[in-house]
């Protein structure tokens, strides 16, 4: 059994945990503890301090979703998502980690790999003359406090000879996306494909953002 002192720590602490999923709640002014906000805490922490080993060891996969023109009822190009396989918490969805991310400021580690990792498939397609489709890379606003950010992006984007024809908004949450593509080589929509880091490959749509 906890002592008292430990049960006294064990009370604040878990009023505390309380206390700050109650932050920006502008209708409830308090919040009861339940488990799964320690739980919650705990996934967050490690992720935070996991997130540099994520990205080295490829824990950190890019998924691809199509986007069809509504008009043409074709693919116009496709949206990489992605998704943290991890060896101790399994597969995790954007919702489990990338808020999480923004709010320790360390979103621009997640977002700039993804970008590496897209523009690694656009270079290998052009190596091997495969048709390579265009792409929606997100950036999260956050990933405007880097100074320089610009020159990062570029660094990748040469490193691979892929190109940032245009950008435009996206969401409240995800706001930022380029489209890349390797050259001004006309696109075939009907012959588009997925990726995945094992090759391209036909695949169905993933449903997360």
């Amino acid at each position: 059994m906890l002592g008292y002192v430990e049960l006294m720590n064990q009370c604040m602490d878990r009023a505390r945990i309380a206390a700050n999923n109650a932050v920006g709640n502008y209708q409830n002014y308090y919040c009861c503890y339940e488990q799964k906000m320690e739980a919650d805490l705990t996934l967050a922490n490690y992720l935070l301090s996991h997130i540099d080993e994520a990205v080295a060891k490829g824990w950190i996969k890019v998924y691809y979703q199509p986007i069809v023109d509504t008009f043409s009822s074709k693919i116009s190009t496709y949206e990489a998502l992605a998704r943290w396989i991890d060896p101790n918490y399994g597969f995790l969805n954007p919702g489990e980690f990338i808020e999480v991310l923004e709010r320790g400021h360390l979103i621009h580690k997640l977002d700039l790999h993804i970008l590496d990792l897209v523009c690694q498939d656009l270079e290998e397609a052009m190596q091997k003359g495969e048709t390579y489709p265009m792409i929606s890379v997100n950036l999260s606003r956050y990933d405007l406090e880097l100074p320089d950010l610009h020159e990062r992006v570029n660094t990748i984007l040469s490193r691979h000879g892929v190109k940032a024809p245009r950008s435009g908004s996206k969401s409240p949450s995800r706001p930022c996306s380029a489209i890349l593509k390797p050259s001004s080589r006309s696109i075939s929509a009907a012959s588009m494909r997925t990726a995945t880091r094992s090759g391209w490959m036909t695949s169905a749509a993933a449903s997360h953002p």
